[in-house]
């Protein structure tokens, strides 16, 4: 199976139920929080993956359009984005718990890494291919930290995360905004997902 095969019409379609079922069990992991309004795992994916489409087609003549259109081995950025989007929720099913209602997958991440592993076989990575969707995962929500502190882009703090994920500080950037796009967060707290869109979306800018 190759990445060219993958699109966002044809996953949700369910075209490749056999060749990726661990993705289409997230239909069954239904999310309630304050980022999420009983929807699944699998429909939050989806509309991540639309929302990052949407914001390459808007920055594809950018900087950050030239960045993602770099190869890495056989694949572009762009192509390993989509992959690690796709999958950067893969372990919320093992990690759910639902208190009061309230959901949460503490760990979902990490697990996710290790988890993703065994998916990428299918399509046959390079090493380095790998390394960026396995960390990409790992790592995608610790930007939510500095967002929600509004943390200075000239901080010791931020400065030093970005000097230790450099090879994937644009990809954490893009998987979060496609992220709290692809959420119900929008409709559940306008202001902090204003806030949260702008600081990401902020940062983008700052480094291109």
């Amino acid at each position: 199976m190759k990445i060219s095969d993958l699109s966002v019409d044809r996953v949700q379609s369910g075209d490749f139920c056999n060749e990726l079922p661990e993705f289409y069990k997230l239909k069954n992991c239904i999310e309630n929080n304050n980022g999420h309004n009983n929807d699944s795992v699998f429909n939050h994916s989806i509309n991540a993956l639309k929302e990052y489409e949407d914001f390459f087609f808007k920055n594809k003549n950018s900087e950050v359009g030239k960045y993602l259109n770099q190869k890495i081995d056989k694949h572009t950025r762009k192509e390993l984005l989509f992959v690690s989007i796709l999958f950067h929720d893969i372990a919320k099913p093992e990690t759910f718990s639902l208190v009061d209602d309230i959901s949460s997958c503490v760990g979902h991440e990490e697990l996710g890494a290790k988890k993703v592993k065994n998916i990428l076989k299918i399509f046959k990575l390079s090493g380095l291919e790998e390394n960026i969707i396995i960390n990409t995962i790992k790592h995608h929500n610790l930007l939510h930290g500095f967002a929600k502190k509004n943390i200075n882009f000239c901080d010791k703090s931020l400065n030093d995360f970005c000097n230790k994920y450099f090879y994937i500080i644009t990809e954490l950037t893009i998987l979060a905004i496609s992220d709290i796009r692809g959420s119900q967060l929008k409709e559940i707290n306008f202001e902090k997902f204003y806030t949260r869109d702008d600081y990401f979306n902020n940062f983008i800018k700052y480094m291109y």
